[in-house]
């Protein structure tokens, strides 16, 4: 590869990191940047599609409380990045709950790897207080 190619390279690459805002700082539960991922599917595009969730102070640990979110293509994970600390677990309609983890305040936390498109999930926190942040699957 010549030099001015990994140039371009190197500017291409920190833009989308820049401009994605997937600048995230290394350590455990940190999703990927842009890397494409073995089936083709790369974390700018699965945190791309990110939706926003609210969880209300009730009663209830789960999210949603009734009915089930499913995975998409986009993403071959479910991970979530809460605005505030929470543990949480991922529970699949057919495979149970995984364990809680520490998903740590505006950081992604992978709750499930290698997840098949059209599974039926939901989130289980630790806590029934009041919760917002974003998910992707």
């Amino acid at each position: 590869m010549s030099m001015s190619m990994r140039r371009q390279f190197a500017v291409v690459a920190a833009l989308a990191v820049l401009g994605g805002g997937l600048a995230l700082a290394p350590g455990a539960g940190a999703a990927q940047t842009s890397a494409p991922k073995a089936d083709g599917v790369s974390a700018a595009s699965c945190l791309g599609n990110a939706k926003g969730y609210f969880k209300d102070a009730n009663n209830s640990p789960f999210h949603p409380m009734s009915g089930w979110y499913k995975t998409t293509s986009a993403c071959n994970d479910i991970q979530i990045k809460p605005n505030t600390n929470r543990y949480v677990a991922v529970c699949l309609y057919k495979g149970g709950c995984r364990g809680r983890k520490l998903a740590k305040a505006g950081e992604w936390t992978v709750l499930a790897s290698n997840v098949a498109t059209g599974t039926q999930y939901h989130f289980s926190f630790r806590s029934t207080a009041r919760s917002t942040g974003k998910y992707a699957a």
